[in-house]
């Protein structure tokens, strides 16, 4: 066990250590729990399993990361009073996949999506590292979309 506190294996650690690997969702819970415990008020912030098979409905603003299958990667969510915002590292500033257009709507309902023109990651495990810093930035009150990350 390589950091048994979060479930983290010797894998997990050769993944990270690798330079085309994706990050995956058992990896992402682990570190989702320390975006817990650093931010402990903060609403949203599903386990990104859940989420994809039964989400927890939002009813107050929230964060949360998501894993689009369809498109194979990572992006965030924020609910912000009765819009969402998106920030996804590989969408255009219009459009979304059917995948998480469908995520959005069952964790928030019906409400407006706002794809945030943020930084766009170029490898596989960025997107990864991009939704926590996007998280991160939301938890925070700061716009992801007017943010660079350590020169990706």
């Amino acid at each position: 066990m390589w950091i048994p506190s979060l479930a983290l294996t010797c894998h997990h650690k050769a993944i990270l250590e690798s330079s085309n690997d994706h990050i995956n969702e058992t990896m992402m819970n682990s570190i989702l729990k320390v975006v817990k415990n650093t931010f402990p008020n903060a609403s949203g912030l599903q386990s990104t399993v859940v989420v994809d098979i039964m989400p927890e409905p939002e009813s107050s603003d929230a964060v949360q990361l998501h894993y689009d299958g369809m498109q194979k990667h990572w992006y965030t969510s924020r609910q912000v009073g009765s819009q969402v915002q998106v920030a996804d590292s590989t969408a255009p500033e219009d459009s979304l996949s059917e995948e998480a257009t469908a995520q959005l709507h069952s964790l928030y309902g019906n409400v407006a999506v706002e794809v945030l023109p943020v930084e766009h990651h170029q490898n596989n495990k960025d997107d990864a590292l991009l939704a926590l810093a996007f998280a991160t930035s939301f938890l925070l009150n700061q716009d992801p979309s007017c943010l660079q990350f350590y020169g990706m």
